[in-house]
């Protein structure tokens, strides 16, 4: 199992909800936040201390380059399988002769 830091969560509910960088946060941007959005974050660190998965609170994800929403009863993509369709996009692209659906 993968331990993840809470800074390095929180930093990404930061982003990803209120586009702030990591210069905006060092520099305490997140004093500036209004009360309404500082609710959203508190309720949002809950949850995750709650044991939901990040992506559920954010309802988004990224995979291999694009992304989707997500909800509770939504599968959320596993970093592994990225690195597998990646790999088979660069044995596929590297095929010389035609490639079908047995090559997958």
């Amino acid at each position: 199992m993968m331990t993840v830091r809470p800074g390095a969560i929180v930093r990404l509910l930061l982003a990803t909800r209120f586009n702030m960088t990591l210069t905006d946060i060092v520099s305490n941007a997140v004093e500036h936040l209004n009360a309404e959005e500082k609710a959203w974050l508190k309720q949002a660190v809950n949850r995750i201390e709650a044991g939901e998965p990040v992506q559920y609170v954010l309802g988004t994800t990224e995979f291999c380059g694009h992304h989707f929403y997500v909800a509770p009863g939504v599968l959320i993509p596993r970093p592994e399988t990225e690195m597998l369709c990646n790999y088979k996009k660069m044995n596929i692209i590297s095929l010389t002769a035609p490639c079908n659906h047995l090559n997958l």
